[in-house]
């Protein structure tokens, strides 16, 4: 009985000693593996954003080729999910989440029964004499003990595997590019792939307007010409301090619709805002898209004509976005210019993505004269 006294002291120590250091581990982890591939973006690309293609280059499919997987929604790009199981590997799922052609792949990732997603993103650059592929995980952890563990050796137990990924995909498509697909296989991309509708803002037709740049503020502001565009949005009222959190609570709203009807998105989200008092700011989350149901209840549709806007294109934290309107109200009065829609911010840059707040853009505007007014909300 004294031993087993000892026993079960001794490990409550080390039970408690573990929950002690956990507690003041990392909270974060960042991995990052990055290999020049001697092949085209677009071979690469299918690699990652079809999930089939998984197979003969994941190294823990190939760790455990006996586990079960089970694939559903699309079959590529946003959607796109399997779950597995497995006695080596365990089980988990995996979901796309964001895909840009030939350039970017991003997916969320569960293991075990674990809530908290890993996030991993796959980027693409063109370089001489191949593709540049940087696969990287972001895993945060809160206060799970046990994550915060599993952080501190994610460099040793997931690094070594990502350099066996990068290996493989380049095996494949090296081949592949060898056997002359790669020509092949971009003229296909380039042949079948429908131009998207254009972003919130770019052009496609020439239209007059003041066409010189001016800085006022230190901002440099400029009057740009807009593409027609339909767009979903959510609409909604928060205080300043919160509306960062209910912009992404609305966006959530819209991609889950859009991922259940498979539409497609067609540029950046962006937030319109209708007014603003001491207490709350009455805006909209939107999403533009190619086409999608109409009269639905979790979302509005809208469709805008072409015309102009007054455009700033800041870089920065959002914090300081109120302090480019006066800029652009300058410019409207010193150009002759009306407004005839709301305010409009544009996130160029996914702050889950880039993470040097520096470095996040936002188109900032109005449309001014031609362009169709967005309905106010009262």
């Amino acid at each position: 009985m004294r031993i087993l006294k000892f026993v079960g002291l001794g490990l409550l120590i080390i039970i408690g000693l573990i929950v002690l250091i956990g507690l003041f581990l990392p909270s974060k982890q960042h991995l990052e593996r990055t290999r020049l591939i001697k092949a085209s973006d677009t071979l690469i690309y299918d690699q990652i954003n079809i999930l089939k293609n998984w197979e003969p280059w994941n190294p823990w499919i190939k760790m455990d080729p006996q586990a079960q997987m089970v694939y559903s929604g699309p079959a590529s790009g946003p959607g796109a999910t399997y779950k597995w199981k497995g006695d080596k590997v365990g089980e988990g799922s995996m979901e796309i989440t964001s895909a840009i052609p030939y350039s970017f792949v991003a997916t969320r990732m569960f293991y075990g029964g674990s809530d908290v997603p890993a996030i991993a993103t796959f980027k693409l650059d063109k370089k001489e004499g191949g593709t540049q592929v940087t696969w990287t995980m972001d895993g945060e952890y809160g206060w799970n003990i046990m994550g915060r563990w599993f952080g501190l050796f994610m460099e040793t137990l997931v690094g070594k595997e990502y350099e066996n990924g990068l290996q493989n995909i380049a095996d494949i498509t090296e081949k592949l590019e060898a056997a002359g697909m790669g020509a092949v296989h971009d003229n296909a991309a380039k042949e079948t792939t429908t131009p998207a509708a254009p972003l919130p803002g770019e052009a496609v037709v020439i239209v007059d307007f003041p066409a010189n740049e001016q800085t006022i503020d230190g901002y440099a502001v400029k009057t740009v010409p807009l593409a027609p565009m339909k767009f979903i949005s959510s609409p909604f009222k928060s205080t300043m301090q919160e509306i960062g959190a209910g912009l992404g609570m609305h966006f959530g709203i819209l991609s889950k619709e859009i991922n259940r009807q498979k539409a497609e998105v067609t540029g950046y989200p962006f937030a319109i805002y209708h007014s603003f008092s001491k207490d709350y700011i009455s805006c909209e989350a939107a999403l533009p898209v190619k086409e999608i149901e109409r009269n639905q209840k979790n979302y509005d549709f809208h469709e805008l004509s072409g015309g102009k806007a007054v455009r700033v294109e800041y870089k920065g934290r959002y914090e300081g976005l109120r302090k480019v309107y006066p800029a652009i109200d300058q410019y409207i009065a010193k150009n002759n210019l009306k407004k005839t829609g709301e305010a409009m911010e544009i996130y160029v840059t996914d702050p889950m993505q880039e993470k040097d707040p520096s470095k996040w853009i936002t188109y900032v505007q109005y449309a001014v004269e031609g362009g169709k007014e967005i309905p106010r909300r009262k």
